[in-house]
């Protein structure tokens, strides 16, 4: 897990995670949140965050777990996930 991208959030940080790589031509597409836990039983490692702003509410709305991969094998780039402060 050390060797990750996104590995070095920690649990009570405020992410925001894309789900692709903002462009001026299209609208963003994230999840804000604070992280409530780092699970290790999902079968991948990643950030469990309780939504507090989301660009997507018909797929996940405000007070849900949303779990963000530290790393993902396709379309991976700088800045899929910020803190928030």
């Amino acid at each position: 897990m050390n060797n990750l991208k996104y590995n070095n959030f920690k649990v009570g940080q405020t992410i925001k995670a894309f789900d692709f790589k903002p462009m001026a031509n299209r609208t963003d597409r994230f999840v804000q949140g604070k992280i409530i836990s780092i699970p290790t039983d999902r079968g991948y490692a990643c950030y469990e965050v309780k939504s507090t702003q989301s660009s997507s509410f018909g797929f996940y709305g405000i007070d849900e777990s949303v779990f963000v991969p530290m790393e993902i094998s396709f379309m991976e780039y700088d800045g899929r996930i910020v803190e928030v402060v």
